[in-house]
């Protein structure tokens, strides 16, 4: 059967959203935000509207430019070449921000700007989560 996250082409990578509060989504209300993502589960296949597809869950953290920093809780990635950075990743959270070129998404490194309030963040989540 091979990888999941081999077996599905990039096209679909913006097809499958997934909702947050407020009626907001994942893909159309994070794009271009600063986001931290840390992996809660393995890669795994999901079954959706769509059809099977590759998922990884992860933990969502949005950080938005007035400053707010949003827990969006557990939610599945259903992003190839995300899914990709978060298998290959090797630290706990991946952070950054989320851009699409064409269908694909994928998590660009954080500016050097943005460092500090990714660092308090993650010393913020750290206490409130012991």
């Amino acid at each position: 059967m091979g990888d999941p996250i081999d077996r599905f082409d990039a096209e679909f990578d913006g097809e499958i959203d997934v909702p947050l509060e407020g009626g907001k989504t994942l893909s159309k209300d994070i794009v271009e935000q600063l986001v931290m993502l840390r992996k809660v589960s393995d890669p795994t296949t999901l079954e959706t509207s769509r059809g099977t597809r590759p998922a990884v869950f992860v933990e969502v953290l949005v950080l938005t430019p007035d400053g707010e920093v949003i827990e969006a809780g557990e939610l599945p990635i259903f992003w190839t070449v995300v899914i990709r950075q978060l298998v290959e990743s090797r630290r706990r959270w991946l952070a950054g921000r989320i851009t699409k070129r064409g269908n694909a998404y994928r998590v660009v490194p954080p500016e050097a700007e943005d460092m500090p309030r990714l660092r308090a963040t993650l010393e913020l989540y750290n206490r409130a989560h012991r």
